[in-house]
């Protein structure tokens, strides 16, 4: 069965809406074409290859930037960690000075050490939108992974239904994305995982 000449990969549709603008005129007018419908072929093919190359260089800017964030964030986060374990050590640690700084985890219950999340993921153009119900926990963390692939990447702590990963193509090649989420409360995870849901993302 032949498969459509028309890439359905942006990357690789830009490309190609390139160079039937670049070699369309070498043919048009010996194939019945008139000049103006070779100069507007010209014209849309370039105005969308444009379009794309720039809604993907923001793509790879963005992810960029996200990846630069959560790095910064890891970092901050182990290093108060650190600090605050260290506070608590100290003999002039109080209760009240842990409760003002929110530093005192929330002992979950017995129901929610039995709990799980569970997860549904929508595919939308650019971005996979995960919905989540709580079950009693005060957020969830969200990870995910490559199909076949056994490490987990940590993608956020979320309070509110829905979360929605936008994150670019790694290669420009569809992938198949596996989601999970652990139960939080105060600062801590607590329950059981989710059930792992799996989908095919194509950009």
């Amino acid at each position: 069965m032949a498969t459509d000449y028309v890439p359905r990969n942006e990357p690789q549709l830009a490309v190609w809406l390139t160079n039937v603008a670049t070699k369309i005129g070498n043919y048009g007018q010996k194939l019945g074409l008139t000049d103006d419908e070779v100069k507007a072929a010209v014209t849309g093919c370039t105005d969308a290859s444009t379009k794309i190359t720039e809604i993907e260089q923001k793509k790879n800017d963005l992810h960029n930037l996200v990846a630069t964030k959560d790095g910064i964030r890891d970092t901050a986060v182990l290093t108060i960690r650190g600090l605050i374990t260290r506070m608590k050590a100290h003999p002039g640690y109080t209760e009240a000075i842990g409760q003002d700084l929110g530093i005192i985890a929330v002992t979950a219950s017995g129901d929610l050490i039995n709990n799980k999340t569970t997860l549904k993921a929508d595919v939308l153009p650019g971005r996979i939108r995960i919905s989540f119900t709580k079950k009693g926990f005060s957020g969830v963390n969200i990870y995910s992974r490559m199909e076949g692939t056994a490490k987990w990447t940590f993608l956020a702590r979320d309070t509110n239904s829905p979360y929605e990963d936008n994150r670019p193509l790694a290669n420009g090649q569809p992938e198949k994305r596996e989601y999970m989420a652990m139960g939080v409360v105060g600062d801590e995870e607590v329950g059981q995982p989710s059930d792992i849901i799996s989908v095919l993302f194509g950009g």
